[in-house]
């Protein structure tokens, strides 16, 4: 025997009203109108972040400088996405991780891991050449253009600036060595 359906409600038939489809579309509008602005100032927070973070990486970087005497500086890995903080340990040696207080060495910064969405779009040094992806600091916090293996080429002949996804940008500035964000 078949269970009887409600005298309401014809057999075989259910589902929702057009009201309440309608209803539930314009619920579903007004959470996607109010969303988006929040998706953007979370991309906005982010890129924001990320210059924030490219300044204290310089300051660390120049920190460390005038605090060992060894020429140490910021490099940026495009093809990684990272940043790497490296010093000359000795005169004409290479570039090395340096070494972070508890002894071991300061972590890569992986932007796409830490600033999904975010990128460095430009790195200009301070010689203009836009090849040369990493800022160094000599022993009194001057900034300085060394090349992949750690040799000095020239010290800054304009303000060094990199450039971040969303119009930021930090700069070196070639006299003082100051950093600006």
């Amino acid at each position: 025997m078949r269970p009887r359906a409600p005298h309401n409600q014809r057999p075989g038939v259910g589902g929702f009203s057009l009201i309440e489809l309608v209803a539930v579309m314009a619920i579903l509008g007004v959470l996607s109108l109010t969303s988006i602005p929040a998706l953007r100032s979370v991309t906005s927070a982010r890129e924001g972040a990320l210059a924030r973070q490219l300044v204290r990486q310089l300051e660390l970087a120049r920190a460390f400088a005038t605090a060992t005497g060894e020429p140490t500086g910021l490099l940026y890995d495009e093809a990684g996405g990272a940043l790497r903080l490296r010093r000359i340990a000795s005169e004409g040696g290479a570039p090395e991780p340096a070494p972070d207080p508890q002894g071991g060495a300061y972590p890569d910064l992986l932007l796409g891991v830490e600033y999904p969405g975010s990128t460095v779009t430009g790195f200009v040094t301070g010689d203009g050449d836009a090849s040369h992806t990493a800022v160094w600091f000599s022993f009194d916090g001057a900034p300085q253009v060394r090349d992949s293996d750690g040799a000095l080429l020239t010290g800054f002949t304009q303000d060094a600036v990199i450039s971040t996804s969303g119009g930021r940008s930090v700069t070196v500035r070639m006299t003082t060595g100051a950093i600006e964000g």
